[in-house]
């Protein structure tokens, strides 16, 4: 079946094409950090912060900015266990334990668990704003300077939304964004840590390129630990640096593409997750839940979707049923887990795509009627 509406598509201005080109023609030599110092400081200024990083993507700031704190085998951190793999992964990475908290309404970490799972071998917590969401981050914040625990905010979802007067990314001891080609700003790969911490951000510096730090030893090619090479590259920061400048307009036309889908399904047996009142949201990604009465989980509906030409994709599964991940067990049980069950059993991802029409959403709720009226 051809493709009517496809999951995600970009959009790429003039802007994007000149600034790529310019790194590609000139941004060498004395010019071959100009677009990430230009990006850098373009990401200071949206979340109010004083360092940032430019990185190679998301899943390595998200190990860059824990093994700055010195996350290693023996420690605890605690992360949400209905979230993408990349926020748990690199705790495995750097040899500790994740240990699984379930989701509230927010769609994100449920606050209200956290006191119960933290202990002495608690060395830091993943806090994840998912799909355009944010957690409780007032009872976060405040379980987190009282307990002394520091906070990786993984805004990879959320760049752009706001939590009350609070820029997502400005919320944790460390923040991560992503710019996978996928999210609301891309440059088909990348991302960035920012942090208040001169400390830190010099670590996070240092891990990138190798443990390389010619201030601190003297030496240009001298490695004083061991890192990685996560560095993301100038043209990559070109064209993350012009979509970032191009981000209201790009939040403008998600907010207006879920504002269709919130229309076109309005009455159906799909329930259009809405966002915490606290969240001005960038509305990247709309979620919608199947009602359980219809006996149609996610996977029957998404190939349901994809006969009719709808590339649909499922919400996220539990991290702690996955064989990666199983072995650590869960902080809670099934039995309470009301929200999550029915995100993880009935949650769909309505296509997303910068490209999508007001047509394409009156298709896509056309197909889900015709789903529940013949059953699949």
């Amino acid at each position: 079946m051809e493709i009517r509406v496809p999951s995600m598509t970009p959009s790429i201005s003039d802007l994007e094409v000149d600034y790529v080109a310019d790194a590609v023609k000139s941004g060498w030599g004395d010019k071959r950090s100009k677009y990430l110092d230009a990006l850098s400081a373009e990401l200071v200024g949206l979340v109010n912060l004083d360092f940032c990083t430019p990185v190679s993507h998301g899943t390595s700031g998200l190990q860059l900015a824990l093994h700055a704190l010195d996350v290693g085998p023996g420690d605890e951190v605690i992360v949400p266990d209905l979230t993408w793999v990349a926020s748990a992964s690199p705790i495995v990475h750097l040899g500790a334990k994740p240990v699984f908290v379930d989701v509230d309404e927010t769609m994100c970490i449920n606050a209200s668990h956290l006191r119960s799972v933290i202990n002495p071998k608690t060395k830091a917590m993943v806090i994840v704003d998912l799909v355009g969401s944010a957690p409780k981050w007032d009872e976060i914040r405040d379980i987190s300077d009282e307990m002394q625990i520091p906070v990786v905010e993984d805004a990879t979802e959320s760049i752009g939304s706001h939590y009350k007067t609070k820029a997502i990314g400005s919320l944790g001891t460390l923040s991560v964004f992503s710019f996978n080609a996928t999210k609301l700003t891309m440059s088909g790969q990348g991302g960035a840590v920012c942090t208040n911490s001169s400390t830190l951000n010099n670590r996070i510096k240092s891990l990138m390129h190798h443990g390389i730090d010619a201030e601190l030893s003297g030496k240009y090619y001298w490695s004083n630990e061991l890192g990685y090479n996560y560095q993301m590259s100038n043209m990559q920061a070109a064209m993350a640096l012009a979509q970032m400048q191009r981000i209201d307009k790009l939040m403008e036309f998600k907010r207006q593409s879920r504002e269709w889908y919130l229309d076109s399904f309005a009455g159906t047996a799909l329930e259009i997750v809405p966002y915490p009142r606290e969240v001005d949201s960038n509305a990247w990604m709309t979620i919608g839940i199947i009602d359980s009465s219809l006996g149609i989980q996610k996977e029957e509906a998404v190939k349901y979707f994809q006969m009719a030409g709808v590339d649909l994709r499922p919400f996220f599964y539990r991290l702690s049923d996955m064989p990666t991940f199983a072995t650590y067990g869960r902080s809670y049980d099934l039995r309470d887990s009301q929200i999550g069950s029915a995100l993880e059993r009935f949650g769909i991802c309505l296509p997303y795509g910068y490209d999508l029409t007001i047509d394409q959403v009156k298709y896509v709720a056309q197909v889900f009627k015709t789903m529940c009226k013949e059953g699949i």
